[in-house]
């Protein structure tokens, strides 16, 4: 999480002034602010557009999903034992 955080702030800064920027983001967090948006697929780009655009049907959209059904659990260590918990913290 400090990493996702670091880049978040990174980006922030980069985009308060309004400079050209090209990212590669395996996190869609990350990216939601974008003006613009490109899904590569194979090597070709699938889909381009405001994260609004692509959130109506798509891979963009499936990402998006999948990302929200999964946000609300994270795996936590304990004992040893690694368990699924809510995001609420670990035991």
């Amino acid at each position: 999480m400090e990493n996702e955080l670091a880049v978040r702030k990174a980006v922030a800064n980069l985009l308060s002034s309004r400079k050209t920027v090209v990212m590669v983001a395996h996190t869609l967090s990350v990216i939601r602010k974008a003006d613009s948006i490109a899904v590569i697929d194979g090597g070709a780009v699938a889909e381009q557009g405001h994260a609004r655009e692509l959130l109506a049907c798509g891979k963009y959209a499936r990402m998006e999903r999948l990302a929200t059904i999964a946000k609300p659990f994270s795996i936590c260590a304990r004992r040893g034992v690694r368990e699924d918990r809510p995001s609420t913290g670990c035991r």
